[in-house]
């Protein structure tokens, strides 16, 4: 059956966003929007980039361009109905209020390079008394963004995921993505990744196992196949224990499910911890979590392409 794998593979990387399913490049948003002093304006055309520009008085303040460019995605703040359309996933949510709870109007900018995949990232605009761009967040092919309450905090927390692991020891449609929260930093005055948001206690022993069972049962079905990538049942539940504080832990996941050779299984890992995992923007929020030295990544470390 290793055929019929790759086809289900190649559909699934070509579904990925509208500008892979042939929808025209001028989807986003477009438009004017006036927030309190502020004009706000996207415009694109079929042969440029968007181009989002906010004026004062007459005077541009800022300006930024990519493929597409959405401005409050209600995907992003509310959790939508089974079966919501792409564009309802889209709308703008909330233009001119303060979404964030930051004490003043804010705008949350996603842009989209185009292309099959490749690449998301959030940018976040502060319309109070001084306008601030907040530094752009590159999230690969994160599409995905929460804005959500947190115990303890005023400002809403960003949940993401870091695609720093896609392509890795796998094709793009089995691949694994990390969970990542972020915090507004009143110090730096932008989101950050934070080690005490992304804390978790271990997963039930029972959850654990069925884990377990599912890594070992995707392994024998690729093995059956002639197939000798390392399946994502194998590596989002590391992935899931490392950015969570359980380092230990997940060696102890990977040494449990590993079906091939223990000198694989040592290059798996020693790939992970020496490359994949301090090639990622969030490897020192990760590292600390897990009591490790924010180390650089090996010299022969592969950057992936965007």
């Amino acid at each position: 059956m290793p055929f019929m794998r790759l086809l289900v593979i190649v559909l699934c990387m070509t579904g990925l966003s509208p500008a892979s399913r042939g929808q025209p490049r001028t989807y986003g948003d477009e438009g004017q929007w006036k927030i309190t002093s502020y004009s706000v304006v996207i415009r694109k055309s079929q042969d440029a980039d968007a181009t989002l520009t906010v004026t004062q008085g007459g005077k541009t303040l800022y300006r930024m361009s990519n493929a597409a460019l959405w401005l409050n995605p209600v995907s992003f703040f509310k959790t939508m109905a089974a079966g919501a359309s792409y564009d309802e996933q889209k709308k703008p949510h909330g233009i001119g209020q303060d979404v964030l709870k930051l004490g003043r109007p804010t705008l949350v900018v996603q842009g989209f390079s185009g292309g099959a995949h490749c690449c998301f990232d959030v940018t976040i605009l502060y319309l109070g008394d001084h306008f601030r761009a907040m530094p752009a967040i590159p999230l690969f092919d994160a599409e995905s963004v929460k804005f959500l309450p947190a115990k303890g905090r005023e400002e809403l927390v960003m949940s993401t995921a870091d695609f720093t692991f896609a392509y890795w020891e796998a094709p793009f449609s089995d691949s694994s993505a990390a969970p990542v929260e972020l915090g507004f930093s009143t110090r730096v005055h932008h989101y950050l990744a934070e080690p005490d948001l992304m804390r978790a206690p271990l997963p039930s022993q029972a959850e654990m196992d069925a884990k377990r069972v599912a890594a070992r049962a995707a392994q024998a079905e690729l093995q059956s196949e002639g197939m000798d990538w390392v399946p994502r049942a194998v590596t989002q539940p590391i992935l899931d224990l490392i950015y969570t504080g359980h380092l230990k832990e997940a060696l102890g996941f990977l040494d449990d499910v590993w079906s091939r050779s223990p000198e694989a299984r040592n290059r798996y890992w020693s790939h992970l911890t020496t490359c994949q995992l301090r090639l990622s923007q969030f490897w020192p929020v990760v590292a600390k979590l897990n009591g490790l030295k924010p180390e650089k990544p090996a010299d022969n470390c592969l950057k992936r392409l965007e």
